[in-house]
C-alpha cells in the first residue's frame, strides 16, 4: 500500500477517497464558559482543538483492507496518526471507530470491497 495522506501506526496506507477526506477540528471548551450571547452565537473560552478524521475507501482490494484492519485492530489502544491537512502534516493519537468493510465484489480475478469506513477521533 502506498499513500501520502494518512499514516497509521507508522505505516502509510492507501489514500482514502477524496470526497471522504475532511479532517474536522472539534473544539474543547473550558468548563462553565460556554454560553449563547444576545445575538444567538455560542461564545466561550476554548482550551484546544481536537481532530476527527472520517475515512472511506471505495473498491479497496481485500488484501489492502485486511492490512488496514490489522494495523488498526492489532496495534496499541490508541492509533498514532500522521495526516496531511492545510498544507502540512499533523501527528495525533486517536481512537478508531469500528473498521467496516462492506460489499465483497469479484472482478477480473481480484476481490474488492465496495466500501470500507473508519473514523478516528483524537484523544
Amino acid at each position: 500500500m502506498t499513500g501520502t495522506l494518512l499514516k497509521i501506526n507508522g505505516v502509510w496506507v492507501t489514500d482514502p477517497d477524496p470526497d471522504s477526506w475532511s479532517p474536522v477540528n472539534c473544539y474543547e471548551w473550558t468548563a462553565g464558559s460556554g454560553r449563547v450571547n444576545t445575538t444567538g452565537l455560542f461564545v466561550g473560552a476554548r482550551k484546544f482543538c481536537k481532530y476527527k478524521l472520517p475515512c472511506k475507501w471505495t473498491m479497496l482490494p481485500v488484501a489492502d483492507s485486511a492490512e488496514i484492519q490489522s494495523i488498526i485492530e492489532d496495534g496499541p489502544d490508541f492509533a498514532e496518526l500522521e495526516f496531511w491537512h492545510n498544507g502540512k502534516y499533523y501527528s495525533i493519537s486517536a481512537n478508531a471507530s469500528d473498521y467496516v468493510p462492506q460489499g465483497l465484489v469479484r472482478l477480473d480475478g481480484g476481490e474488492y470491497y465496495k466500501s470500507c469506513t473508519v473514523t478516528f477521533a483524537e484523544r
